[in-house]
């Protein structure tokens, strides 16, 4: 079990915040031992947006995953709500001379929280907002942090796996719940800060220490210096690294980039997704017109990746390919070679930002971050559960769509609205406008909700503006039978869309037992169609009679298939051959966990501006009447709008999808569940280009970064949900069973009878407690037995771990 699988619920349950940490012995990242990680594609890489688990602790779904990653190191978010107005913090003390660790311990006041790494010790405490953090430094270096939330920091904590000795941290004492830490007062640290004083700390000097640098006078660049020269070529070089650092809403912008400065607060207390894009990233120069800072490449990497220098430096280095070793610059060690000069920009100012106590890690080509942020950004958290609100924010037709059925809907589900608006513009544009590579612009897409959230609103809504632009014909039926009645339908309408109600029992009744050779069909069927794009369709060959004709061959079809339903009836009703054989690939997943709120709708769905309506029909109408009676009665052979790439072949929107497509490729997935991830992503791209600019639609940098985005999402909440939901066996499938209600339950805890509840008679009571003797052995779940003292049977409770 790893050190996150241990402890985790423990801390959880006594009020703290827990992240996964890289772990110790991960010799392939700077960051081993102590920056936030995930494990994906067999290999540890940079957790990111990793700073909201300060107001927020990981879901059940993401524990699930979390407990799953081998060896995966623990650390505690600082920042999170103690008690009312008090947020959890910490004093890390550093000092390598023992009379001076003894001072500081015996000036500070005491916890009943404290845990120890390789030297010193670490103690935790409550304090308000005002307490901000920040280091202290001696003549020979770090005496102590004061780490906070309220910049986001974390740090490691036991059982952890420290990187250096390979040894676990301990506890020295706790750990104690949250609520019941010591409060750490302005007095406590200016107390502090006479024994910091004592032992050679100056106040008023820097913030982090007493050495006072001078200002450099000469804008050359020396060779010998290494912050000069990375500075230098970082500017020279925009492309190889800034992308990659994940910043909000980071966009190409006057030959350099621009982005929101998502580590410091909104001046106009703005939500993140309406803030401005005030970072301002130049050849000329870094600047954050939001507050007139400015910032060397150094200064940004520090501030976006919440590192410290050393490890910024090592990452600018690995980018720019400066640095071959792959070994992080060591601050302490040049400084002491440069006595006798002048030290390099990039080391004034540190007061400013306190350094974090986790270093920087790379991934093999220098990136940060997720494997994904090597080809950019890709938002949303590791082990998805809510699609991140910018990418709900959708311009042109699609957006206004999305934004129709929001305001006529009582339970508005925007990501199922995302679903059904994609499948009308894509269908609608469908045999007219093929994509960037020649592909299609139809869809199979599964929108997930829980039951009674409203996702049967958008089918409803979908069919009805359909019928209303007088488009109905568009609209193919919600499932089928046999694969005859598929073909037959699209050979008659080549471009038509289903829109599916309880999509898990139509895949059940396909995968069942029981199924006939014509209902098993249909899956094939449906692969074969989605792949086709600007080909021929040939179906096969079948005895004719009055119900079934013989049908021709079809060219260019273009089927779209929406299918809602609850998340367990869809994974439980697809088959491994599902995966094997790429069905399940083929589709895009939108799913959401929320409870949405029920409201008054601003309008009725039978109310659709004649605006809208018309829009539908420009897309349908566009090349004239003799166009559109080839192009929608099956005798198409061509595109009329091949929708180019911004900046044309090689530009930086195709690099945006062929690197992509290469990131697609190394996944260990790739074979099986993200095949066609990107060309889903260049079949997204198109169609919102479509939307905003119709014939005139050009698949800008924006729109296939999007589509990116999109696209890893539904994958990552598709591989995931595989694995919690499907199985290989009845028992397999009863453990997940099991496993689920406890990921979900408050604190992952729940008695036996409680579970006897949720397992609701699906199998009885002996067969229960088999499947829970496996998962304790398995070292999956925890078991808990009560204190009760006297006969009979002590009630029990389990933890899933």
């Amino acid at each position: 079990m790893s050190p996150f699988a241990s402890a985790a619920p423990d801390l959880l349950a006594l009020g703290y915040h827990v992240l996964p940490v890289i772990p110790g012995d991960w010799t392939k990242h700077a960051g081993r031992g102590k920056a936030p990680g995930e494990y994906r594609s067999s290999a540890w890489q940079g957790l990111s947006k990793w700073q909201r688990f300060r107001d927020s602790t990981p879901s059940a779904f993401e524990l699930g995953l979390y407990t799953k990653w081998p060896d995966a190191n623990i650390g505690l978010v600082l920042g999170s709500t103690g008690r009312r107005d008090l947020h959890v913090v910490a004093l890390d003390f550093d000092a390598k001379d023992a009379d001076a660790l003894d001072t500081l311990l015996r000036a500070a006041p005491a916890s009943p929280m404290v845990k120890r790494g390789r030297t010193g010790e670490t103690r935790f405490y409550l304090a308000p907002k005002t307490l901000k953090s920040k280091p202290y430094d001696g003549p020979d270096g770090r005496l102590l942090d004061l780490l906070t939330g309220f910049d986001t920091r974390q740090t490691v904590v036991p059982p952890s796996i420290h990187p250096d000795t390979l040894r676990p941290y301990e506890w020295l004492q706790g750990p104690v719940a949250a609520s019941d830490l010591p409060v750490l007062s302005e007095d406590d640290m200016e107390a502090l800060e006479e024994a910091l004083e004592q032992c050679g700390w100056e106040r008023g000097g820097r913030a982090g220490g007493a050495v006072v640098r001078k200002e450099r006078t000469s804008d050359a660049v020396d060779p010998d210096d290494i912050w000069s020269e990375t500075k230098s070529a970082a500017l020279a070089d925009l492309p190889k690294w800034v992308p990659a650092l994940n910043l909000y809403g980071c966009r190409p912008a006057r030959g350099g980039y621009e982005a929101v400065a998502h580590w410091r607060p909104s001046s106009t207390g703005r939500p993140m997704a309406e803030r401005k894009l005030n970072l301002s990233i130049q050849a000329t120069g870094i600047k954050d017109f939001g507050t007139n800072d400015t910032y060397s490449a150094i200064d940004l990497v520090m501030a976006a990746l919440d590192v410290d220098q050393s490890a910024a430096t090592s990452w600018l280095r690995e980018r720019l390919g400066l640095d071959d070793t792959g070994v992080v610059i060591d601050v302490e060690a040049l400084l002491a070679s440069q006595e006798e000069r002048d030290l390099p920009e990039p080391l004034r100012g540190l007061s400013e930002r306190p350094l974090t106590t986790a270093p920087a890690f790379a991934g093999s080509d220098g990136a940060i971050g997720r494997a994904e942020d090597n080809v950019g950004a890709v938002a949303g958290p590791s082990a998805p559960t809510e699609m991140p609100a910018h990418l709900l924010q959708v311009p042109g037709l699609v957006g206004d769509l999305m934004a129709w059925m929001s305001r006529t809907a009582q339970r508005p589900l925007p990501i199922i609205n995302l679903g059904a608006a994609l499948c009308i513009v894509g269908t609608l544009a469908a045999r007219k406008w093929a994509t960037p590579t020649e592909g299609g612009t139809h869809l199979y897409i599964l929108g997930l909700a829980g039951t009674g959230q409203g996702k049967d609103h958008p089918r409803r809504a979908a069919t009805h503006i359909l019928a209303a632009a007088g488009l109905k014909r568009f609209i193919a039926p919600s499932s089928w039978k046999s694969d005859s009645a598929l073909v037959q339908h699209v050979s008659r309408n080549p471009a038509c869309v289903s829109f599916s109600d309880e999509v898990g029992e139509f895949i059940g009744r396909l995968n069942s037992k029981g199924a006939s050779t014509h209902e098993r069909g249909v899956s094939g069927v449906m692969r074969e169609l989605w792949g086709v794009n600007w080909g021929i369709h040939t179906p096969p060959g079948w005895a004719a009679s009055r119900d079934r004709q013989t049908v021709e061959p079809i060219s260019a079809p273009a089927y779209s298939f929406l299918g809602l339903s609850v998340p367990e009836a869809v994974w439980e009703a697809l088959a491994g051959s599902d995966l094997s054989n790429g069905f399940a690939n083929r589709f895009i997943v939108l799913a959401s966990d929320q409870d949405v709120p029920e409201q008054d709708p601003d309008e009725s769905v039978f109310d659709v501006s004649e605006t809208l309506l018309q829009r539908l029909r420009d897309l349908v109408e566009h090349g004239g009447a003799l166009s559109n009676m080839t192009m929608h009665h099956g005798e198409t052979s061509a595109p009329m709008v091949r929708v180019p790439w911004e900046g044309g072949r090689g530009g930086p929107a195709h690099q945006v999808f062929k690197a992509f497509q290469e990131f697609c490729r190394l996944q260990p997935e790739s074979e099986t569940l993200m095949k066609r991830t990107a060309e889903i992503a260049c079949r997204l791209a198109t169609i919102r280009a479509i939307g905003i600019a119709g014939p005139d639609a050009v698949v800008t940098v924006a729109d296939i970064e999007w589509g990116r985005d999109v696209a890893t999402w539904s994958a990552r909440r598709m591989i995931a949900d595989t694995a919690a939901y499907m199985s290989e066996s009845d028992h397999q499938a009863r453990a997940k069973f099991v496993l689920r209600h406890l990921n979900e339950a408050p604190d992952r805890y729940l008695s036996r009878t409680a579970l006897c509840r949720k397992v609701n008679h699906r199998f009885d009571g002996r067969v229960l407690d088999l499947v829970l003797e496996g998962l304790v052995d398995a070292g999956q779940v925890r078991l808990k037995e009560s204190d009760r003292k006297g006969a009979g049977r002590k009630p029990t409770g389990y933890f899933a771990l």
